[in-house]
This record gives C-alpha cells, structure tokens and sequence, in this order.
C-alpha cells in the first residue's frame, strides 16, 4: 500500500509549512506518529495508572495537557494539526484503554447485543465530542469548546452508568471506572 503514495503525488498541492513543503506521504507518516504516540501513552497508562496520575504520564511521554496548553512548538518542524493536539492525544489515548477494557468485560458476560452496541455508540458519542472541543479551541470558539466538554461530560456519565450493569467482573469494571474518571477529569479541567 506504500507504493500508493508517492513524494511528488498531491491533490493540488502540497502543503507548505516554513520551508517544508509536505506530501502525502510526509502526512501518512505524520499520522502514523501521532497513532504511535497513542499507543504509547495507553499502554504506559495501563502500566502507570496505579502509581501515576494520568496528567504525570503524560508528562513522562513528553506531553502537557495542563488546561489545554499546547507544548512549546518553536523546536517542532511539524504543523500543529488537531491529531497532534495534546488533549486530542490525550484523550484518543483514554478511549483506547476504555475500549480495550470494555471489550474485555462485554467477552465475560452474557450482554444482550444491543446493550452492547449503546455502549459502544455512547463511547464513540464522548469521544467524537471531545474531539469537536480540542477542534473547537483551536478555532477560538471557547464558549462552543466548553459545550463541547460539558456534552462529553453527559456521555461519560452515561457510560459510566452502563458499566455499572456488568456484575461478574468487578475488577475490569472498576478499570473501566477509573479511566472514565481520568476522562471526566480531562473535560471538567478544560470546561472551566
């Protein structure tokens, strides 16, 4: 599939950032880090999550999602584009782990399929939300970013009620507890 993209290959033109000028294979590749860097900060938060606040592992994996801040980006040749938004790669990281964990407790119980599919929707709902929110403030539009928040706050809360049907597997229930509070967390910080 690499041999699709070719470094001369763009839609019109490429795009121009100081003195770089990006391809649509520099993007793919740009895509591919901010995926891999996802990766890594929900695998150190499963790791970590006992004995580091989600905010310190962060810190650790280079980032700071202190109220949104972006990182010193005068060092970076990279544009700054909403998947490489610390609270977007924050909370994508958050998402994963509920995911991983939730699928781990729906493959242990007996869930009707359509609980299982709200569940699902209701997650991807937050998840969606938060990511119009970091969208959001870097278009300026703070009170709209705040809505935002507040509305991925509900989804959240929404799913967290859902998990409380699981009974069998209260340890799996109570990680997926903990990182809808480290998600909450995130969006009560960033509502405010």
């Amino acid at each position: 599939m690499d041999d699709f993209f070719f470094s001369d290959y763009s839609f019109g033109g490429s795009a121009d950032f100081g003195e770089n000028k990006w391809s649509e294979r520099d993007w793919l590749a740009y895509i591919k880090r901010s995926q891999a860097e996802i990766q890594k900060i929900s695998k150190l938060y499963f790791e970590h999550r006992r004995n580091m606040s989600f905010e310190d592992i962060m810190t650790a994996s280079g980032w700071s999602i202190a109220n949104g801040d972006d990182s010193d980006d005068s060092q970076n040749s990279e544009p700054m584009t909403l998947i490489n938004h610390p609270v977007y790669i924050a909370s994508r990281a958050l998402i994963k782990c509920l995911q991983s964990v939730v699928e781990e407790l729906v493959k242990s119980s007996n869930c009707e399929p359509l609980f299982v599919l709200q569940l699902s929707n209701t997650i991807h709902e937050a998840s969606e939300l938060i990511c119009v929110a970091v969208n959001s403030t870097d278009l300026g539009e703070d009170l709209l970013a705040r809505s935002y928040y507040k509305s991925a706050l509900m989804a959240l809360n929404s799913v967290l009620a859902k998990i409380e049907n699981f009974s069998d597997v209260l340890e799996k229930k109570e990680i997926a507890s903990i990182i809808i509070f480290d998600l909450r967390q995130l969006c009560l910080n960033l509502s405010n």
